[in-house]
């Protein structure tokens, strides 16, 4: 191998720039918030949108002034402590919209079954597993729960309930 490339794999190896990735997840959060829990299929199809989303906006153009230079914004870090600038980028348009709600539509009016039908899950959907990874022993018979059940409140008697503290005036 080339001497001089092995010199060099440490600086391509630290000088990475992973912008564009962390742009993609921004927008992914845009219409998966981390706020909300989402089955495998919708989570997949927000996915999908933001993904769409993404490719139809990345490469918007710089907004220009009037007298023709580029508008720039200034942006403050607190981490490094000084002034940055950035490009201003067009606004977002959304022109693949209202292809995708015909395509969404044709297809709900082409569906024979209908939403209303049994979705039989794939061996690796999360919602196969259970809830709790931990083994659930079998519930004992409601009558014996009944009988070991401990009230606070003693019905007979109310100035024997355990937390009988007022006082009748």
């Amino acid at each position: 191998m080339d001497k001089h490339l092995l010199r060099k794999i440490p600086y391509y190896f630290h000088c990475r720039s992973t912008a564009e990735l962390e742009n993609f997840h921004n927008v992914i959060l845009k219409y998966a918030s981390k706020r909300h829990s989402y089955g495998p299929l919708t989570y997949n199809a927000r996915n999908e949108l933001a993904a769409i989303d993404h490719n139809a906006h990345c490469e918007r153009e710089v907004v220009v002034n009037k007298d023709g230079s580029k508008r720039l914004q200034r942006y403050y870090s607190k981490k490094g402590g000084r002034w940055t600038v950035n490009e201003v980028k067009a606004q977002k348009k959304y022109p693949y919209i209202s292809d995708l709600l015909r395509q969404i539509l044709m297809k709900r009016l082409s569906d024979d079954i209908g939403m209303n039908r049994n979705v039989i899950l794939e061996a690796s959907d999360p919602r196969r597993l259970s809830a709790t990874i931990a083994p659930i022993p079998p519930p004992p018979p409601t009558q014996d729960l009944m009988a070991e059940k401990i009230s606070r409140f003693n019905r007979e008697d109310p100035d024997k309930t355990i937390d009988y503290d007022w006082q009748c005036s």
